[in-house]
């Protein structure tokens, strides 16, 4: 117990240093933080940057048609471009830039937003005539909605579960007493 006092401090030395270090140790204190912060930030600019492979895009011949867009996507898309050119070097972050053109167009009137209505039916007629023309491949999966099964009309109905035999006999009961 006496070996465990030694190699202990007190809490005496630990917490009653006297007032006059206490802003050299503050001093102190702040310059081995930011020693640490700089060697680790050194450390972590001295590890290789990790491999990401990329893999290399397949030119397809019967690719299928580009979705169409909607009359929002098209004013964003300009919205973007305006900002651009003003902007050329300022990175954009898209929650905020998204945020700024939805409380635009909350504000246009139908009159402003009939350009990019226009824009949207005429992409939308695009859309239809390139999937008319558009034929799968046979290794491309139809997505879609699965098609419920149909249930046998012969099929026997469920039992009634504890709570709706429970409700058949007492319906009659609260309908006499209302």
């Amino acid at each position: 117990m006496a070996d465990k006092e030694m190699w202990w401090p007190s809490q005496q030395s630990v917490f009653n240093v006297p007032a006059a270090f206490s802003p050299v140790l503050a001093a102190q204190q702040a310059q081995w933080w930011y020693q640490q912060a700089l060697q680790q930030q050194q450390q972590q600019s001295a590890l290789p940057l990790p491999l990401t492979k990329k893999m290399p895009r397949v030119a397809k011949g019967d690719a299928k048609p580009r979705g169409r867009m909607t009359a929002y996507a098209y004013f964003v898309q300009i919205c973007r471009e305006e900002h651009k050119k003003k902007h050329p070097e300022e990175n954009v972050v898209f929650a905020e830039f998204s945020k700024k053109c939805a409380e635009r167009w909350k504000t246009m009137s139908d009159k402003e937003k009939s350009r990019f209505h226009e824009m949207a039916d005429k992409d939308k007629k695009r859309y239809d005539n390139e999937m008319l023309t558009y034929t799968p491949s046979k290794g491309e999966k139809v997505r879609g909605k699965k098609r419920k099964q149909m249930k046998d009309p012969n099929a026997p109905k469920r039992s009634l579960s504890a709570f709706f035999m429970f409700c058949k006999d007492e319906r009659p009961k609260v309908k006499a007493a209302n």
